[in-house]
């Protein structure tokens, strides 16, 4: 499955608290499933990183589960340059964007 999901997290401030409820599920997951290097999430800033931008939240294809449940939207894959690494291990950059 190559498909990735996309959650809207609204601004810098909304953003985090939606990223603690994130943590939890994606951490059980992540150790549940031996920490593969294709799980991530990353986030993307839109409108210059402070607080009042807007936050994207991508989850790799391996986090379906967690994006449906966070009522994330399928999406194409992000481009690498834009996305921060929240959740999950450095090898996923490699892994994920080649």
């Amino acid at each position: 499955m190559d498909t990735w999901f996309l959650l809207p997290l609204g601004d810098g401030i909304t953003a985090q608290s939606v990223l603690s409820r994130i943590e939890p599920v994606f951490a059980h997951t992540y150790r549940q499933y031996g920490e593969p290097s294709d799980m991530a999430v990353f986030t993307q800033f839109l409108g210059g990183g402070d607080l009042h931008c807007s936050v994207n939240a991508y989850f790799s294809p391996a986090t379906a589960g967690i994006a449906t449940e966070f009522k994330a939207l399928p999406c194409r894959r992000p481009r690498r340059e834009s996305l921060e690494l929240v959740f999950g291990g450095d090898a996923c950059w490699e892994r994920l964007f080649g």
